[in-house]
C-alpha cells in the first residue's frame, strides 16, 4: 500500500468541512425520522454505529479535517 501525502491549506479544509457538514445533515436517517439533524445528532449516530458505510466515510473525513484545523 502506497502512502499518499496531499498538501492543502486552511481555506480549502474549511470549505471541505462545510461541504461535509451539509452532506451529513441530509443523510437518510434525517429523511426517515423527518426531523432535521444537527451535527451533534450525527456524532451520536456515528458513535452508535447507525451510519451507513458511505455516511461513516464522510463522518470520518470530517473528523480528520477537524483535527487538522484543531477544532
Amino acid at each position: 500500500m502506497a502512502l499518499v501525502i496531499k498538501r492543502t491549506n486552511n481555506a480549502a479544509l474549511t470549505a471541505r468541512k462545510a461541504e461535509l457538514e451539509r452532506d451529513l445533515m441530509d443523510i437518510d436517517y434525517a429523511t426517515t425520522e423527518g426531523a432535521p439533524l444537527i451535527l451533534n445528532d450525527v456524532r451520536d449516530l456515528a458513535s452508535l454505529g447507525l451510519l451507513s458505510f458511505e455516511e461513516r466515510a464522510l463522518y470520518d473525513e470530517l473528523r480528520r479535517i477537524e483535527l487538522l484545523l484543531r477544532k
